[in-house]
């Protein structure tokens, strides 16, 4: 009989029914699959027995092309798909692999089918599945957790930014300088992860914010420098320090105008190292010292030399042979040569007559916020200072450099991880309390002075709750009228 593929027919010519015949077993065959087809799977031949008497097939048996399907062919496709592969290709490979598409045990669509379901079981339980679970966890903690999500114009993740209340609270207390790195590639797709760090008050490395990018380009650094600009209530960093990336050197200016950008030195030398280390002669620093290696006089000359400490070093260099040194006086400021005792490694200190500002040419201040040591000499003996002014001490070397209250971009109240931190005041207080507990219950007298102690104590206590409480009220309704406005 003819195989009905039109659908016009009536649905009980393509249905199969007992008592149907077929002239060769592939019209039979044929048959099933359109209608196998029509209703939503694909059939294949699980085996054929052939009469020994009459040399024809006596029984053969059609099953569901998926039926087993073994684990190393769905290997294969994975391995085909990430290799680059096409679907059409990779069945294509896979049919001349076994003798042809019909000893195949799967059809273009099982194929297509089973890859679709991979990637939507990966998306849902891979990397980016366990970020956004990741990312709802910590704003159902704290709420002032901030993350931001980038896609194209297909609708796919590119760029993955977040923060944790803790970073909001460093950098508004310790951000004025910045480092940015991407040089760390630790996904199989090398994926740069970007990262924000500072040094807090002991100089200990604190992190900003961090951050997967899908590329290095300008857009890309333009929208992570925007979203880190708005989770950080758009405070801006005064220097941030990054690698010599072009694309990055062009997107900070486009965002942070006035921020100073600088170069991180390791970067430097690693890429001065790279392009020279073919040079292999002993150079001649000073009568000194010398170096055998490239690094290190590299590293001599990124320490010790630029072209400020050149022009210095033979201006002191000639005021040694002429014996010409003294205090310079240029008439709007006083500069004040400071140097060892046996007269070498002279820097100059500058005294602005308008407002007595002190800078130094070691740029100390400048670079860590640290007033160094000439500085204090002239200062001390020469200014004959008292008490250091304000402007010298920033905040953030300080032991209250963590004593402010920290907003988020929607004005409220920062907190890092108020359990745990409960946590630990409760443990020091209970440690006290243990002590005096052991002291008090020896004696009756001691019992009772502990006793009227607490209470006294517990007012004051309650007293001290009621009046945190007022304030936390006022400030929520002040962030409320602000985020209004």
């Amino acid at each position: 009989m003819e195989l009905p593929l039109d659908d016009s027919v009536e649905q009980l010519e393509w249905k199969p029914r007992m008592g149907m015949e077929f002239d060769i077993e592939t019209k039979a065959y044929d048959y099933n699959n359109e209608y196998c087809r029509r209703v939503g799977f694909n059939i294949r031949r699980q085996y054929r027995n052939m009469s020994k008497t009459h040399g024809c097939i006596s029984t053969c048996l059609y099953v569901c092309s998926n039926e087993g399907v073994l684990r190393k062919k769905g290997n294969e496709l994975v391995m085909a798909e990430e290799a680059g592969l096409s679907i059409r290709d990779t069945y294509s490979l896979m049919s001349t692999q076994v003798g042809g598409r019909e000893s195949l045990r799967f059809t273009k669509l099982n194929q297509k089918n089973y890859l679709r379901s991979r990637r939507m079981s990966k998306l849902a339980y891979g990397e980016a599945g366990s970020l956004m679970r990741y990312f709802k966890e910590q704003t159902l903690k704290n709420p002032s957790f901030y993350h931001a999500i980038q896609f194209d114009n297909e609708e796919q993740i590119t760029n993955i930014f977040w923060v944790d209340a803790r970073m909001i609270i460093d950098y508004s207390q310790f951000g004025d300088v910045v480092s940015f790195d991407t040089t760390y590639k630790i996904n199989k797709e090398h994926r740069p992860f970007a990262v924000f760090v500072g040094l807090n008050h002991h100089r200990e490395v604190v992190i900003f914010g961090a951050a997967l990018m899908y590329d290095e380009t300008i857009e890309s650094f333009e929208w992570l420098f925007q979203t880190f600009l708005e989770a950080m209530s758009n405070r801006v960093p005064q220097t941030i320090i990054t690698d010599q990336d072009a694309a990055m050197a062009k997107a900070i200016p486009n965002v942070m105008p006035n921020t100073f950008h600088r170069l991180c030195k390791w970067h430097i030398m690693q890429n001065a190292t790279k392009h020279v280390s073919r040079i292999t002669t002993t150079v001649e620093i000073d009568s000194d010292m010398s170096t055998t290696s490239v690094k290190g006089k590299l590293a001599y000359f990124m320490d010790h030399i630029d072209e400020e400490a050149d022009f210095l070093a033979a201006w002191e260099q000639m005021l040694d042979d002429y014996d010409v040194r003294c205090d310079v006086d240029d008439g709007e400021n006083t500069i004040y040569m400071v140097c060892n005792d046996d007269g070498r490694g002279v820097v100059h200190v500058k005294k602005c007559r308008s407002n007595d500002h002190l800078s130094c040419s070691c740029r100390l201040f400048k670079i860590s916020g640290i007033l160094c040591r000439h500085a204090l000499k002239v200062f001390r003996e020469v200014l004959l200072g008292g008490k250091l002014p304000a402007q010298y001490i920033l905040k953030r070397w300080t032991r209250d450099a963590r004593s402010i209250y920290v907003h988020d971009m929607l004005a409220r109240n920062t907190e890092a991880n108020g359990k745990l931190e409960e946590a630990d005041r409760y443990s020091m207080m209970m440690t006290g309390w243990r002590k005096l507990a052991d002291m008090a219950a020896k004696y009756e007298d001691a019992y009772h002075c502990i006793i009227e102690s607490q209470i006294t104590l517990q007012a004051k206590l309650e007293a001290v709750i009621h009046a945190h409480l007022n304030r936390k009220v006022k400030e929520t309704v002040t962030a409320h009228k602000t985020a209004s406005v």
